[in-house]
């Protein structure tokens, strides 16, 4: 485990890094939680004391070859068919060529219909489901390199959390970039629905082409996004997406 000198001093020499222009992008078509508006909330807050530039909008119109004066694109449980298939080819264009992508839950259970971003982006990750409602569950914490979630513990520890928690039914683990930053023991939280495969990532990185993706099943609940961890692992995961090659 880190001191608590050395994570103060890593996270100071972080910070330093403040000419980030983040886009946070919350359309939905169809169900829309209640939690994008604290979501907003949060990444706001976090955005002014980082001393990042934010733009907040609903406006798939910044995906018509605007994306450039970005550095990071968030998406913020959107869900559902929101653009055009020139907004998605920008989109792709953007993130290849170096862009940060961060999804954040049903970002998943977004252009259900577009191979491009689930099968590559999302290496895979399809919405088909979750359990009985929101589940207090364990989190495996499996990854240590960059540490995303080094202030909750180190691989192998648990984090307990209250969510609501996504299936899906590929093996994320098959798709080359793809790291695994923690997944879900099924076994912690009561449920009549299951899907075959035990193996359940639900937060990972991924890299495409130039371009760089976290995403966390995390954020269904507005309370999510007051957990003092939870905001810290955005953070890390908005600086490690604007990092290019590193």
């Amino acid at each position: 485990m880190l001191s608590s000198n050395e994570k103060s001093s890593e996270k100071n020499s972080e910070k330093s890094n403040t000419d980030l222009h983040i886009l946070v992008f919350s359309k939905t078509q169809g169900f829309r939680h209640e939690s994008i508006a604290d979501g907003n909330r949060m990444l706001q807050s976090l955005g002014s004391e980082n001393h990042w530039t934010m733009t907040f909008s609903e406006n798939a119109d910044h995906f018509n070859g605007n994306l450039d004066q970005y550095d990071v694109v968030v998406f913020n449980n959107t869900l559902g068919d929101i653009f055009t298939p020139q907004q998605r080819s920008q989109f792709r264009s953007w993130l290849e060529n170096g862009g940060g992508f961060l999804g954040i839950h049903s970002a998943v259970d977004t252009e259900s219909k577009w191979a491009w971003y689930h099968d590559t982006v999302l290496a895979g990750a399809r919405f088909i489901g979750h359990p009985d409602g929101e589940q207090v569950a364990d989190l495996i914490i499996e990854e240590g390199k960059y540490g995303f979630l080094s202030h909750v513990g180190q691989p192998s520890e648990r984090w307990r959390f209250f969510d609501e928690w996504y299936f899906w039914d590929v093996d994320l683990r098959q798709a080359p970039n793809v790291e695994v930053i923690a997944r879900l023991d099924r076994t912690s939280y009561p449920t009549s629905v299951q899907p075959a495969d035990s193996d359940h990532p639900v937060i990972f990185t991924n890299r495409v082409k130039e371009g760089r993706v976290y995403y966390t099943n995390q954020g269904h609940r507005g309370d999510t996004f007051r957990d003092s961890a939870f905001i810290e692992q955005i953070r890390k995961a908005v600086l490690w997406l604007h990092r290019g090659s590193e």
